[in-house]
């Protein structure tokens, strides 16, 4: 599913808490799948979330300094299909959150692409307002609440999960430097080990229909 003339349509905005960085899985998934595919992907967050995937995903990933986003997506041009940010906040205060988020949504608008704002039903952000089904205002607009299942590769908040999984550290997907495209590599004969059910996690990943409306842009729909 390679695209040979890469064209901008979809900006993807991944709102989370500062603090559980385990949220920031969206973007490493979907980054993971865009390569997987050859579909040209940007992945950026604000500066409060660089530290962290910077760490894990490499340098390659950008830093959104607010002053500069206006005309970010011009900027941006041609070079990729799809933009995914990841937006941590920062205590309890939504409205630097909210006010930074609508400006991406207003770049978006302006630059004619589709966008997606959304967090994970379970992360820690999503459990602060009191319910795990409820869409959230942000700003002028919602946040999609996501049961993605393919955005929690090591089942943290599965009902039933796989006994290998319970044996897996907290940070068995966060190697420095090591994208969560190279986890599938399988060298090990073994069934049981990470490479090769993140060979199927992230197979499985491709199918997700919301996966699919953010990396296939409006003809997904």
């Amino acid at each position: 599913m390679s695209k040979p003339t890469p064209k901008l349509h979809t900006l993807a905005i991944n709102v989370r808490a500062a603090e559980d960085t385990y949220s920031a899985m969206p973007v490493r998934v979907l980054k993971a799948v865009a390569e997987l595919e050859g579909i040209p992907i940007i992945t950026a967050t604000t500066a409060e979330g660089a530290a962290y995937l910077r760490l894990v995903e490499g340098e390659d990933v950008r830093v959104i300094v607010p002053e500069r986003i206006n005309g970010l997506m011009k900027r941006i041009g041609n070079s990729c299909d799809v933009i995914v940010v990841d937006v941590p906040v920062v205590g309890k205060d939504l409205v630097p959150t909210g006010e930074l988020v609508d400006r991406l949504r207003s770049e978006a608008r302006d630059s004619e692409l589709e966008y997606r704002v959304f967090m994970t039903r379970d992360g820690a952000l999503s459990r602060r307002f009191g319910s795990l089904h409820r869409d959230v205002i942000l700003g002028a607009g919602l946040v999609l609440r996501v049961a993605e299942k393919r955005f929690d590769p090591l089942g943290r908040y599965w009902e039933t999960r796989p006994k290998f999984l319970e044996i897996q550290r907290r940070d068995a997907l966060e190697e420095p430097g090591r994208s969560l495209l190279s986890y599938r590599d399988a060298k090990e004969p073994d069934p049981d080990t990470l490479a090769i059910w993140m060979n199927g996690e992230l197979s499985d990943a491709r199918t997700s229909n919301f996966i699919r409306s953010i990396l296939d842009g409006p003809s997904a729909c």
